[in-house]
């Protein structure tokens, strides 16, 4: 006589199986989302820093500023980057490019990793900061202003440019440190984060911590989507927050 699994057995299977299924299929389309977006900002950042060198060889120059980094609105055009669209003012960036600006359709909110909001205290999409704003054929929100404009502190006269980059644009999650970040860009080239050009990730993991992940929405010390940058490069590209 062959001996099988009863029905009662085999649903009990069945349940084990949906129960095991419904706690690992998040974690596991979490992982996936979050390699993404590692991927996104990494190739942006080395597309940028390739853009960076090309412009020092054109313009026969070793100091960023007198290329196109040194003018936002020469920067951010058709002729360095695949636009869909390219915002006009600082109103129609936050309204058109960002979404950010209270009242607009499906107005984007962005927070932070703790889940509080964030975006009402971007210092780097306020209007106050001049800069150029544009929406990339890659999906990407991106805006760039010189260094100096940024009203950070930390910064040097070795920085010339500051990017703030949504990496999917108006999709969520819309949270600092999953698909928004920050990098500036020094006079030589080189893409840096929140440590500026002398990277603080060495011996402060927990300065890291503070201003990408923390709770508190303090932004009058550094351009916080910068030191998420930092973070992950500290974390050798992983999203281990």
């Amino acid at each position: 006589m062959r001996k099988g699994f009863t029905l009662s057995e085999l649903l009990l299977s069945l349940v084990i199986i949906g129960v095991v299924a419904t706690l690992t299929i998040p974690v596991l389309l979490n992982n996936v989302h979050n390699k993404t977006f590692v991927s996104q900002i990494k190739n942006m950042s080395a597309t940028i820093e390739q853009l960076a060198q090309d412009q020092l060889i054109m313009h026969h120059t070793r100091d960023l500023s007198d290329t196109d980094f040194g003018d936002p609105e020469t920067l951010v055009s058709d002729k360095n980057f695949l636009i869909v669209k390219l915002c006009s003012s600082a109103n129609d960036a936050i309204t058109n490019c960002w979404k950010t600006k209270s009242g607009v359709s499906n107005q984007v909110k962005y927070k932070n990793i703790k889940g509080s909001t964030y975006d009402n205290s971007l210092p780097s999409l306020s209007t106050a900061r001049a800069g150029k704003s544009a929406i990339l054929k890659n999906g990407a929100t991106i805006k760039y202003m010189l260094a100096s404009t940024t009203g950070a502190s930390g910064i040097t006269s070795n920085e010339v440019g500051y990017f703030v980059i949504d990496i999917n644009g108006p999709k969520k999650p819309n949270i600092l440190g999953r698909d928004l970040f920050g990098f500036f860009v020094t006079k030589k080239g080189k893409v840096v984060g929140g440590g500026v050009e002398t990277p603080s990730h060495a011996s402060n993991a927990g300065y890291l911590k503070t201003h990408c992940t923390g709770a508190d929405n303090n932004n009058s010390i550094k351009v916080r989507e910068a030191w998420c940058y930092e973070k992950l490069v500290a974390d050798s590209w992983e999203m281990e927050y």
